[in-house]
């Protein structure tokens, strides 16, 4: 028999090729370099429109084929890698999830949740309200950059006044309509659950004793502008063509006084005319401006497009705290020394004057004026001043009366309200109010309206003086501001500087708004969507 010898050599080189080529398990690598782990550290959305989020963290891989990327349980898309950013495309919804990368075969979890911040609108105030009034929008997830959130009501964009991530302020346009208000923080929408509701019935101007001068929304009793001075306002403001006028008085410096023109859109000052101080309503006439005061205590007559003056009136008498009135081509305005004074309009010249020591300020029709002396009612002939009638009245002393259709209005410090037949003198009623008034009484669709010196405001009959209503406001000891009633709205202010919107068929409080820590002794100016102007002034004539 033949036997095969086999070398111990070659059998050991067998069993080395037969245990390598079973090694299938072990993974292909380069040796000496070891697969790191992923990590995340941070995150951003970048572009809230596109959806775009940028990752922060090492060891990414640069291959975009070997990375993936998931908001919890949906995969997203990568843009781009280096080995600390990822680029991603995140989902279109919001989360809360964890933001989870894989790279060779190795993950990165965030710590932090991901979400992508919807706004959301919880509430707004005033749901009703008028062009240029603000209306304040709660939320989350707003954007603190006012550039980068927008509003619309309905299909109109607005103005943006401020923002934070919680509050939006809008300022209403004109041109907007009732509908949906939404929000979009970038290209994230936010719609409120209720409709806006635009209600134009107007502007209401108004002065407080703090030296500012109010423009309120009439529907919702909102702030559209104020307009601060450095004086307190005695006289209320009067419009005319875009523009509020108005003066300020500082009995303790006269530096302090100027009469101001001001923009009633927005508020800013068009001019002022260094004078005062003002105590009393300045009347306006085709472009003229008449007021008493100034330093000398003069009447003037202002270019009321530039406050330029035109002429001035004075002598010896003193026009500081009164108010003019406008009638025929001529002012008639009492003065301080006693004087009840006729001046040619055009020019400033004196045309007549009659010594009857009046109070209050002056009412004209029919070629009638008629004025209040310290307790004599007086009605003179416009031209020439002679006495046509008069009627002896107690405590006359700062009455100012009203003509509708015909019949003279007039309340008293003795606490009595008188309806008289403005042609004859004769006294058709009277009745007692609560407490003494010395501003002009308001008559509107035959209801006249009356605020006492202890702060009751009242609606009587015009007919016949029976009251039909009364509500307490707090007292207004300093004068009972003359009310203003426009389209079934009174607005009259009180003793705490409030001033106060009322239903004027029943005296029920629509709203009241907070002008000051001082009293609301003028009265305020009323300016309709149409344009039409009501106010009372001093003087008490329907307008």
């Amino acid at each position: 028999m033949i036997k095969f010898t086999i070398p111990v050599s070659i059998i050991f080189l067998f069993s080395i090729v037969f245990t390598n080529c079973n090694k299938k398990d072990i993974p292909p690598s380069t040796p000496g370099v070891p697969i790191l782990v992923p990590v995340i550290t941070s995150f951003q959305i970048t572009d809230i429109c596109s959806r775009k989020v940028t990752i922060i963290g090492r060891n990414f891989e640069p291959d975009v084929s070997k990375d993936s990327i998931f908001f919890g349980e949906v995969k997203g898309i990568i843009d781009s890698v280096t080995p600390t950013e990822i680029i991603a495309e995140f989902p279109n919804y919001t989360g809360p999830v964890n933001i989870i990368v894989y790279c060779n075969g190795r993950f990165a979890k965030s710590t932090q949740t991901f979400k992508v911040p919807i706004p959301k609108i919880t509430s707004f105030s005033p749901s009703v309200s008028g062009p240029g009034s603000i209306i304040t929008i709660t939320g989350e997830n707003f954007n603190n950059d006012i550039l980068l959130n927008t509003v619309y009501i309905d299909t109109v964009k607005v103005e943006i006044i401020s923002a934070t991530d919680i509050e939006i302020k809008i300022r209403v346009p004109r041109n907007a309509t009732t509908g949906i208000i939404n929000v979009y923080n970038r290209c994230q929408p936010a719609t409120a659950s209720t409709p806006f509701t635009f209600s134009n019935k107007g502007v209401v101007f108004a002065s407080s004793n703090a030296g500012i001068c109010h423009a309120i929304d009439i529907a919702s009793g909102t702030t559209i502008w104020t307009a601060a001075t450095n004086s307190r306002f005695f006289c209320g403001p009067i419009y005319d063509n875009g523009t509020i006028y108005i003066g300020s008085s500082d009995v303790t410096d006269n530096a302090n006084n100027y009469m101001y023109a001001l923009n009633a859109t927005n508020g800013n000052v068009i001019w002022k005319y260094k004078a005062g101080p003002y105590d009393g309503v300045p009347v306006i006439h085709q472009g003229v401006l008449y007021v008493g005061g100034g330093i000398d205590a003069k009447l003037m007559a202002l270019n009321a497009v530039t406050g330029e003056q035109l002429w001035e009136f004075g002598d010896n008498s003193y026009f500081r705290t009164v108010a003019p009135t406008y009638y025929g081509k001529k002012i008639y305005i009492r003065s301080s020394d006693g004087y009840f004074n006729c001046v040619n309009a055009e020019n400033g010249q004196l045309i007549w004057r009659n010594w009857i020591w009046p109070g209050g300020n002056p009412a004209a029709v029919n070629g009638i004026v008629y004025t209040a002396a310290t307790n004599v009612l007086y009605a003179l002939n416009a031209n020439d001043g002679t006495t046509k009638w008069l009627v002896k009245i107690a405590y006359l002393i700062d009455s100012s009366p009203t003509i509708v259709d015909g019949v003279l209005y007039i309340a008293a410090e003795n606490h009595q309200i008188y309806a008289i037949d403005a042609r004859t003198g004769n006294i058709i009623w009277q009745i007692e109010a609560s407490w003494w008034v010395a501003s002009a009484v308001i008559v509107e669709d035959n209801i006249l309206y009356v605020h006492s010196g202890d702060g009751v405001i009242g609606a009587v009959n015009a007919t016949n003086g029976t009251i039909l209503w009364a509500k307490a406001l707090p007292p207004s000891y300093t004068s009972g501001a003359s009310p203003v009633v426009a389209n079934g709205i009174l607005f009259v202010g009180d003793n705490s500087g409030n001033l106060n919107a009322l239903n004027s068929l029943t005296g029920e409080k629509i709203w009241t708004k907070n002008l000051g820590p001082y009293s609301m002794i003028s009265s305020p100016c009323v300016v309709d969507p149409n344009g039409k102007v009501y106010f009372a002034g001093d003087s008490g004539n329907k307008q």
